[in-house]
């Protein structure tokens, strides 16, 4: 068969049924993947040396896995598909706030709870989140920085008191062999 013929009948029934049978078989498969996926980012938490950003892009990637990635705006959209876009973000960020609230380690759940209001947005959830992982772990640093200090300073003190202990033993010895 050279370049200029048309393609067999049967070559051509054989390439569509191929194609055919393996996106019916690759529907199904996706469908359970979703639902794995589904079950993942529903019992989805943050595990102790994940850091909360690292938490937040795996929330974003694992609901758009699921959901599909966010529809855009077309560039003049009428005042309906205003509305719905603007209806799909907030379900889209009250989804993902939930999962982020239910699944961060509680001491940065706290932190993120005590920087923002009563209905924040997902973004607004996450900035609050990040920054609360920054102080405490400025925190933490500091503790261990003052604890390396006062360690310093009790060694430093328990050698002092080790030496002038060796003095006065050293003068006692003296006194007795006198």
């Amino acid at each position: 068969m050279n370049d200029h013929e048309p393609p067999r009948t049967i070559d051509w029934h054989q390439v569509t049924y191929k194609f055919w049978k393996t996106n019916f078989v690759k529907r199904f498969q996706d469908e359970a993947d979703v639902e794995r996926i589904r079950s993942k980012l529903t019992n989805l938490s943050q595990l102790p040396e994940q850091s909360v950003k690292s938490f937040i892009s795996q929330i974003n990637t694992l609901y758009d896995r699921v959901h599909g990635k966010a529809p855009s705006l077309s560039e003049h959209p009428t005042e309906a598909e205003r509305k719905l876009h603007k209806e799909n973000e907030r379900t889209r960020s009250l989804n993902k706030y939930t999962i982020l609230k239910r699944g961060l380690i509680k001491k940065f759940r706290k932190q993120m709870h005590s920087r923002v209001g009563a209905n924040p947005t997902y973004d607004e959830a996450c900035q609050a989140a990040i920054v609360g992982e920054s102080v405490l772990i400025d925190e933490e640093l500091s503790e261990k920085i003052g604890l390396t200090a006062a360690m310093a300073g009790i060694t430093l003190h328990e050698e002092v008191q080790d030496a002038e202990i060796k003095k006065q033993r050293e003068e006692i010895e003296k006194l007795q062999l006198k």
